[in-house]
């Protein structure tokens, strides 16, 4: 009764008191195949399993196709939280270097050659932490790659929304074959809704929900009713307009600033910064405990593990 009387009309019913679908809700999965057809990725609804938010997805993703041991690839520097997960499944985590415009193709074939990965994980969109986007060229060359290895490509899209400019997804340029297609709206919408996709082949969608209805036996189809009809209602596309000139009005500003302050020691090789997102630091070990401003210190810390370190910043 007491959600009946909170909730408007659109989303009370009687599904308020059952189980929804394991994928997902189905309206939510047509209007997000039209979504992902935009940016060139063909998927049918059955293709689409939602979940609580991108952190599910990965998960799905680790319990099916990793066991204790396996080797998999990921992002250097890259996202702290997969790398936990990761670690708490026991797998060998490779780090790929990430280069201004994507992994650096020599050491990828190098450590796929020598480890046989089963999944390397990758963000071609403004990746966290660096904020670049991965080229064209190096694209197909992580394509090539994965095929002649066998291992499956994980793409984590969470920032593609803020994206003036598209960038070919590794997804649409392989189709769901080899790459299994991760997104949600914890960036635009709200972190609190968690609801997020795994968009892949027919047969590892039906393997994700089985694993998810294990694990959760289903998702909210409150909060997925609630997310589709922010994106049926035709506010959603002008918010995000105005939520990506605010962001390249940052990075733009940012520009300024390390134009006329070539003392700063950090820089973010890309064009592009993720909200939350800590820029790369070369040479901080030999810094030590450099102060940047009146109550600021810098020193070398662990938040993402990479060859030069990670950017600490401590008050006082």
């Amino acid at each position: 009764m007491h959600l009946r009387r909170l909730l408007p009309g659109s989303l009370s019913g009687a599904y308020l008191i059952e189980y929804g679908n394991p994928s997902g809700y189905l309206p939510l999965r047509e209007h997000l195949a039209v979504l992902l057809d935009e940016i060139g990725i063909t998927a049918v609804p059955s293709q689409i399993v939602l979940t609580h938010g991108a952190s599910q997805a990965l998960d799905l993703v680790i319990r099916h196709l990793l066991a204790p041991g396996d080797a998999a690839l990921v992002d250097d520097p890259g996202y702290y939280n997969l790398f936990g997960n990761l670690r708490l499944s026991n797998v060998q985590m490779l780090g790929v270097p990430r280069n201004p415009d994507g992994p650096d193709i020599d050491s990828l074939e190098r450590l796929a050659a020598e480890h046989r990965p089963k999944v390397y994980f990758t963000q071609s969109v403004m990746q966290n932490p660096t904020g670049t986007d991965m080229s064209p060229h190096v694209s197909f060359k992580v394509l090539q790659i994965a095929e002649r290895y066998g291992f499956y490509v994980v793409e984590d899209d969470i920032f593609g929304d803020l994206q003036v400019k598209t960038t070919p997804r590794l997804a649409a340029l392989d189709q769901l074959r080899r790459v299994i297609y991760v997104r949600s709206f914890s960036k635009t919408l709200s972190g609190s809704l968690r609801v997020g996709l795994v968009a892949c082949s027919h047969q590892l969608a039906n393997d994700f929900a089985e694993i998810k209805m294990l694990t959760s036996i289903t998702s909210s189809q409150v909060t997925e009713r609630l997310i589709y009809l922010m994106l049926v209602d035709g506010h959603y596309r002008k918010y995000l307009g105005r939520l990506q000139q605010r962001l390249d009005d940052a990075r733009q500003c940012g520009q300024s600033v390390r134009a006329n302050r070539p003392r700063i020691v950090c820089r973010t090789p890309g064009r592009n910064v993720p909200m939350g997102a800590v820029p790369t630091c070369r040479g901080l070990h030999g810094l030590g405990r450099a102060r940047l401003g009146r109550r600021l210190y810098a020193r070398p810390g662990q938040y993402i593990p990479s060859p030069f370190g990670a950017l600490a910043v401590d008050a006082f």
